[in-house]
Protein backbone atom coordinates (compact mmCIF):
# COMPACT_ATOMS: atom_id res chain seq x y z
CA UNK A 1 0.00 0.00 0.00
CA UNK A 2 0.84 3.43 0.22
CA UNK A 3 1.61 3.51 3.84
CA UNK A 4 2.42 0.31 4.37
CA UNK A 5 3.37 -3.87 3.79
CA UNK A 6 2.59 -6.41 4.54
CA UNK A 7 4.70 -9.25 5.39
CA UNK A 8 5.19 -13.25 6.09
CA UNK A 9 7.63 -15.42 6.79
CA UNK A 10 7.94 -19.45 6.90
CA UNK A 11 8.98 -20.59 10.51
CA UNK A 12 12.14 -23.30 10.72
CA UNK A 13 12.60 -24.88 14.37
CA UNK A 14 8.70 -24.66 15.85
CA UNK A 15 9.28 -21.07 17.32
CA UNK A 16 6.69 -19.25 18.26
CA UNK A 17 7.21 -15.81 18.56
CA UNK A 18 9.14 -13.26 16.37
CA UNK A 19 10.71 -9.89 17.18
CA UNK A 20 9.56 -7.04 13.71
CA UNK A 21 12.39 -4.65 12.99
CA UNK A 22 11.42 -1.86 10.61
CA UNK A 23 14.46 0.32 8.96
CA UNK A 24 16.68 -0.92 11.88
CA UNK A 25 14.43 0.12 14.88
CA UNK A 26 12.38 -2.57 17.19
CA UNK A 27 8.33 -2.39 16.37
CA UNK A 28 7.07 -5.43 17.50
CA UNK A 29 7.29 -8.89 19.37
CA UNK A 30 4.61 -10.86 17.15
CA UNK A 31 3.02 -15.04 18.12
CA UNK A 32 1.79 -15.46 14.07
CA UNK A 33 4.50 -15.49 11.71
CA UNK A 34 3.08 -12.52 9.95
CA UNK A 35 3.36 -8.49 10.55
CA UNK A 36 1.69 -5.83 9.07
CA UNK A 37 3.63 -2.68 8.58
CA UNK A 38 1.98 0.96 9.06
CA UNK A 39 2.42 4.41 9.28
CA UNK A 40 5.01 4.65 6.24
CA UNK A 41 5.39 7.12 3.66
CA UNK A 42 4.43 6.75 0.20
CA UNK A 43 6.93 5.60 -2.13
CA UNK A 44 9.53 5.37 0.46
CA UNK A 45 12.38 2.65 0.91
CA UNK A 46 12.60 0.59 4.22
CA UNK A 47 13.72 -1.94 5.72
CA UNK A 48 11.66 -5.38 7.15
CA UNK A 49 13.70 -7.45 9.86
CA UNK A 50 12.72 -10.34 11.68
CA UNK A 51 14.26 -12.24 14.46
CA UNK A 52 13.18 -15.53 15.92
CA UNK A 53 13.04 -15.69 19.54
CA UNK A 54 14.14 -18.07 21.21
CA UNK A 55 14.57 -20.22 24.72
CA UNK A 56 18.46 -18.33 24.52
CA UNK A 57 17.18 -14.77 23.23
CA UNK A 58 17.10 -14.17 19.25
CA UNK A 59 17.93 -15.42 15.84
CA UNK A 60 20.02 -13.46 13.59
CA UNK A 61 17.70 -10.75 11.85
CA UNK A 62 16.66 -11.86 8.53
CA UNK A 63 15.96 -8.36 6.30
CA UNK A 64 15.06 -7.29 3.12
CA UNK A 65 14.34 -4.14 1.73
CA UNK A 66 10.76 -3.21 0.00
CA UNK A 67 8.93 0.25 -0.90
CA UNK A 68 5.97 1.75 -0.42
CA UNK A 69 3.25 1.87 -3.36
CA UNK A 70 3.22 5.10 -4.91
CA UNK A 71 0.60 7.65 -4.59
CA UNK A 72 -1.62 9.77 -7.04
CA UNK A 73 0.04 12.84 -7.18
CA UNK A 74 -1.79 16.54 -7.10
CA UNK A 75 -1.20 18.94 -10.12
CA UNK A 76 0.65 21.46 -10.26
CA UNK A 77 3.68 18.95 -10.63
CA UNK A 78 6.79 19.40 -12.28
CA UNK A 79 10.09 16.65 -13.25
CA UNK A 80 13.52 17.81 -12.79
CA UNK A 81 15.42 14.27 -12.10
CA UNK A 82 17.86 16.19 -9.82
CA UNK A 83 16.49 14.33 -6.79
CA UNK A 84 17.35 10.89 -8.54
CA UNK A 85 21.21 9.05 -8.63
CA UNK A 86 22.63 9.11 -11.96
CA UNK A 87 22.17 5.47 -13.60
CA UNK A 88 18.80 4.85 -11.12
CA UNK A 89 15.17 4.30 -12.38
CA UNK A 90 12.79 7.38 -11.58
CA UNK A 91 10.60 6.56 -8.74
CA UNK A 92 6.83 6.09 -9.79
CA UNK A 93 7.32 5.98 -13.58
CA UNK A 94 6.08 3.06 -15.01
CA UNK A 95 8.32 1.49 -17.56
CA UNK A 96 6.42 -0.53 -20.00
CA UNK A 97 8.61 -1.71 -22.65
CA UNK A 98 12.89 -1.02 -22.05
CA UNK A 99 15.73 -1.49 -24.39
CA UNK A 100 18.93 -3.02 -22.42
CA UNK A 101 22.50 -3.20 -24.03
CA UNK A 102 25.02 -4.87 -22.26
CA UNK A 103 24.79 -3.84 -18.31
CA UNK A 104 22.57 -0.71 -19.29
CA UNK A 105 19.06 -0.83 -19.11
CA UNK A 106 17.19 2.39 -21.05
CA UNK A 107 15.55 4.42 -20.06
CA UNK A 108 17.46 5.89 -17.09
CA UNK A 109 18.47 9.29 -15.24
CA UNK A 110 21.38 10.48 -16.98
CA UNK A 111 23.96 12.84 -15.14
CA UNK A 112 25.59 13.75 -18.91
CA UNK A 113 22.63 14.21 -21.53
CA UNK A 114 20.61 16.87 -19.61
CA UNK A 115 19.41 20.36 -21.15
CA UNK A 116 19.14 22.35 -17.33
CA UNK A 117 20.05 21.41 -14.17
CA UNK A 118 22.67 18.42 -13.76
CA UNK A 119 20.14 15.09 -14.88
CA UNK A 120 17.07 14.02 -17.31
CA UNK A 121 15.52 10.70 -18.62
CA UNK A 122 17.74 9.19 -21.54
CA UNK A 123 16.30 7.11 -23.75
CA UNK A 124 18.10 5.02 -26.14
CA UNK A 125 16.36 2.91 -29.50
CA UNK A 126 12.65 1.84 -27.80
CA UNK A 127 10.79 2.75 -24.53
CA UNK A 128 7.74 2.98 -23.41
CA UNK A 129 7.50 4.77 -19.62
CA UNK A 130 4.77 7.07 -17.67
CA UNK A 131 4.95 9.56 -15.50
CA UNK A 132 3.38 8.95 -12.01
CA UNK A 133 -0.14 9.22 -11.97
CA UNK A 134 -2.04 12.46 -12.04
CA UNK A 135 -4.81 13.50 -10.04
CA UNK A 136 -6.44 15.20 -13.23
CA UNK A 137 -8.50 14.39 -16.07
CA UNK A 138 -6.78 13.92 -19.24
CA UNK A 139 -8.65 17.46 -20.82
CA UNK A 140 -7.04 19.20 -17.51
CA UNK A 141 -3.66 17.99 -18.15
CA UNK A 142 -1.09 20.77 -20.11
CA UNK A 143 2.05 19.18 -20.42
CA UNK A 144 5.17 20.95 -21.37
CA UNK A 145 8.98 19.28 -22.02
CA UNK A 146 12.32 19.91 -23.39
CA UNK A 147 13.33 16.90 -25.77
CA UNK A 148 15.75 16.01 -28.16
CA UNK A 149 15.99 13.48 -30.74
CA UNK A 150 19.19 12.32 -32.16
CA UNK A 151 20.21 14.46 -35.79
CA UNK A 152 21.78 11.25 -37.11
CA UNK A 153 18.46 8.70 -37.24
CA UNK A 154 15.08 9.09 -37.90
CA UNK A 155 14.30 8.63 -34.05
CA UNK A 156 11.27 10.77 -32.81
CA UNK A 157 9.37 11.00 -29.08
CA UNK A 158 5.90 9.66 -29.07
CA UNK A 159 3.84 11.59 -26.42
CA UNK A 160 1.14 9.98 -25.70
CA UNK A 161 -1.87 9.20 -22.75
CA UNK A 162 -2.77 6.38 -20.84
CA UNK A 163 -5.26 5.42 -18.27
CA UNK A 164 -4.45 2.28 -17.33
CA UNK A 165 0.00 1.72 -17.11
CA UNK A 166 -0.47 -2.29 -16.81
CA UNK A 167 -2.94 -2.24 -19.70
CA UNK A 168 -1.02 -0.86 -23.05
CA UNK A 169 -3.93 -0.69 -25.49
CA UNK A 170 -5.41 2.17 -23.02
CA UNK A 171 -2.32 4.47 -24.82
CA UNK A 172 -3.38 7.13 -27.63
CA UNK A 173 -1.11 9.33 -29.17
CA UNK A 174 -1.24 12.74 -28.43
CA UNK A 175 1.49 14.73 -30.03
CA UNK A 176 4.75 13.21 -32.45
CA UNK A 177 8.14 14.71 -31.58
CA UNK A 178 9.88 14.92 -34.79
CA UNK A 179 13.71 14.48 -34.76
CA UNK A 180 14.54 17.55 -33.98
CA UNK A 181 18.19 17.44 -35.23
CA UNK A 182 19.86 17.15 -31.63
CA UNK A 183 19.08 20.40 -30.20
CA UNK A 184 17.12 20.73 -27.08
CA UNK A 185 13.79 22.42 -28.02
CA UNK A 186 10.60 22.64 -25.60
CA UNK A 187 7.37 21.93 -26.38
CA UNK A 188 3.84 22.38 -25.23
Amino acid sequence: TTSGADFTWNTRNGESSWQVYIDGEFAATVSDSSYTATGLSASSQHTFGVAAVCADGTSGIATTTFRTACDVVALPWSENFESYNANSQPDCWSMMQTYTSGSTTYPYVSSSYYHNGARALYSYYTATFATPQLDAEPNQLHVVFWARTPGSTTASLQVGLMTDTADADTWRLVYNVPNNGNVWTEYE
